[in-house]
């Protein structure tokens, strides 16, 4: 956590505003965001260009460090990373989150998600950072009902926040895409729950049929695109409602894809609860970045 002197921090705030460039003094050094956004993007280069399973893993843990360095500066949080094409920036609608997530293609393996958390303190502007540790095995069996913390993280691209009042705190619903394997892909809807400077995710706060459930996973072809988001001027999440082409392949995820109607989640009474077959008109939004 990062904690600077008041005096300090107002300097550099307004050393930040003159610039307007990211560039922050300590002394006679310069510290640049600017500058480890570069390297960032240099780094994000390399990574698509390797080839080894390794040497991915390298130099995506020289990218996390590098990101580590850079959010903990003053004016990190509200800084864009906008030249970073395969990283994903989202920022919660009360400005006290940002999620940074990113996947890694693994030859035969799948993909290795990254995630850091960046939380700030509206009382002393101090950052608390927080780096999400892929389990890329083990989940799917009861996919759906276990509770993870940042070292057992699911591993996603997280592209939407939604906080929510939950026993008297603000919990953040989370709405990201996995690319689970060659045939399908998943969404996922998650709960995370900050607590003495740590999260968990995962409650039992999503309803389904009079069920309990603590996160919500759907898997379809990754042939199609599947709209998941939540919408503010419905006070809902919208999501497409997944089926089969024909009844012989019900089960089979490969063949699943969008059907023209739409599902969708309330959150009432602490809990998101499931409805089905509603009636809205949606515009589509972009996927989120990422490496192929």
């Amino acid at each position: 956590m990062v904690q600077i002197k008041r005096l300090t921090l107002h300097l550099l705030i307004f050393f930040s505003i003159i610039s307007n460039t990211g560039v922050f003094l300590y002394g006679n050094d310069s510290i640049s965001l600017n500058g480890y956004e570069k390297q960032l993007q240099q780094k994000f280069t390399e990574l698509v260009s390797v080839l080894s399973n390794e040497r991915r893993e390298e130099v995506n843990d020289r990218i996390t460090s590098l990101l580590v360095e850079a959010l903990d500066f003053p004016g990190s949080f509200e800084y864009p990373f906008d030249s970073l094409a395969y990283m994903g920036k989202v920022m919660s609608p009360d400005s006290l989150l940002s999620i940074y997530s990113w996947n890694v293609p693994m030859a035969g393996e799948g993909n290795l998600y990254s995630g850091i958390l960046q939380f700030r303190d509206t009382t002393d502007l101090t950052h608390n950072i927080i780096v999400l540790e892929h389990q890329k095995s083990g989940y799917d069996e009861g996919i759906e009902t276990g509770e993870l913390n940042a070292s057992t993280w699911y591993g996603a691209l997280y592209y939407q926040i939604v906080p929510v009042e939950r026993d008297g705190s603000t919990a953040y619903t989370l709405i990201g895409l996995d690319h689970n394997d060659y045939y399908t892909n998943r969404k996922v809807i998650d709960l995370m729950i900050p607590r003495n400077g740590d999260v968990t995710f995962g409650a039992p706060v999503f309803r389904i049929s009079g069920d309990l459930r603590n996160r919500v996973v759907f898997e379809y072809s990754s042939r199609v695109v599947m709209h998941l988001r939540y919408h503010e001027e419905f006070g809902k999440i919208v999501c497409d409602h997944l089926s089969p082409p024909d009844e012989r392949y019900r089960g089979q995820y490969r063949y699943y894809g969008p059907d023209f109607s739409y599902d969708g989640f309330i959150f009432e009474d602490g809990e998101w609860m499931h409805l089905t077959d509603i009636d809205v008109m949606i515009r589509e939004k972009p996927e989120v970045p990422e490496i192929k």
